[in-house]
């Protein structure tokens, strides 16, 4: 399970950071050293406070299930004790809990410090929830593992656009606050909508464009904290696998915050579309759906697809975002179900009725 974006965006975007004043580097055990000219790297102030979020969420791993849930729930919340008044004056938070889940985010990106493009996300506990290295789809497991011990759903949610060509986040929605959110674990992008009754792209996908353009210009309704990935494949890899590096490299002034909000506004019918032509491989998914075991003969070969994650059925999830509002969205249908042979069980986690198919 894999996203390719970060093979090419991460390479623009720290080419980015190299440029601006950057003079930084953090290593995978949290040392910060000065780097030369041309160098990768970020101001001391974002170093600073990053390396406040990073090191494992928790210390171990309980086999039960609900010692498990118990276990991270109190680890996290004495941490987010320990390190709340870092966020103090940062961003405009609405609630103790919003804060709660910023810290949240911040701490499943320090968790995962290494990038790496792995064949398939772990499927042992211990690796989903400890392990350092990965890339958007494993940090987007991890932070849907966390927010569901704190009772907020969740769904990952596939972006393949233009601006990014592939890149995993989380859709969650916190009915303690009817509040729905974007979270991107790799990234540290964080936005909200207030007052509503279903997940974050289920509202964005209703705004026009001009509405999307004005929530999300508006930086009291996003905020782009600073990232760094201690280590990264090297740039002859990623030449290999991707022709067009050197583009990616002139055009490295496109930052994350440029790309993100691009695919965002104006972009969400290549969403759409991408869904629908690799479902259900792209198409928005649970935790639940994420340990059901789907390996098909004929479906789009994907690393988005090609193993379940068994062990999530050991994590218990509870509380998944129903992803149905959003397939119909896309066009997805019951000919689509076919196709990619769904059984009645798939088709019904879906939350349509297998019959009408």
């Amino acid at each position: 399970m894999a996203c390719s974006l970060s093979a090419a965006l991460l390479v623009g975007c720290l080419q980015y950071c190299g440029r601006a004043n950057a003079f930084y580097a953090l290593s995978v055990d949290g040392e910060m050293k000065k780097v030369g000219k041309g160098q990768f790297g970020l101001p001391k102030k974002d170093i600073g406070f990053l390396r406040n979020y990073m090191g494992p969420i928790i210390d171990r791993v309980p086999r039960d299930r609900d010692e498990l849930r118990t276990y991270i729930k109190k680890s996290i919340l004495d941490q987010y004790a320990a390190k709340k008044g870092l966020l103090s004056g940062e961003f405009n938070f609405k609630s103790e809990r919003e804060r709660l889940i910023t810290f949240i985010l911040l701490r499943v990106n320090g968790s995962l410090p290494i990038y790496r493009v792995l064949d398939h996300v772990p499927d042992d506990l211990v690796s989903l929830l400890t392990g350092d290295k990965g890339n958007c789809s494993d940090a987007a497991i991890r932070l849907l593992m966390v927010l569901d011990v704190f009772d907020v759903a969740g769904r990952t949610i596939t972006l393949w656009t233009p601006a990014l060509t592939g890149h995993v986040i989380v859709d969650a929605y916190d009915p303690a606050e009817r509040k729905a959110y974007l979270l991107d674990p790799s990234f540290n992008i964080i936005s909200r909508i207030d007052n509503v009754d279903e997940g974050y792209f289920d509202v964005l996908f209703s705004m026009s464009v001009k509405e999307r353009g004005a929530y999300l210009g508006d930086p009291d309704n996003v905020r782009f904290w600073p990232f760094y990935m201690a280590d990264f494949q090297s740039a002859k890899e990623y030449a290999a696998e991707y022709p067009d590096i050197d583009e990616w490299r002139e055009n490295s002034y496109l930052t994350i915050r440029d790309r993100t909000l691009a695919a965002l506004i104006y972009e969400l019918k290549f969403v759409f579309d991408d869904w629908k032509q690799h479902f259900p491989n792209r198409m928005p998914m649970t935790l639940d759906w994420y340990s059901y075991s789907r390996e098909k003969t004929n479906a789009n070969s994907d690393l988005f697809y090609s193993k379940a994650i068994k062990s999530l059925k050991l994590f218990g999830p509870q509380h998944p975002l129903a992803t149905r509002s959003l397939l119909e969205k896309a066009s997805i249908n019951c000919r689509d179900f076919m196709k990619a042979e769904l059984n009645c069980s798939e088709i019904s986690k879906l939350g349509f009725a297998c019959d009408g198919c």
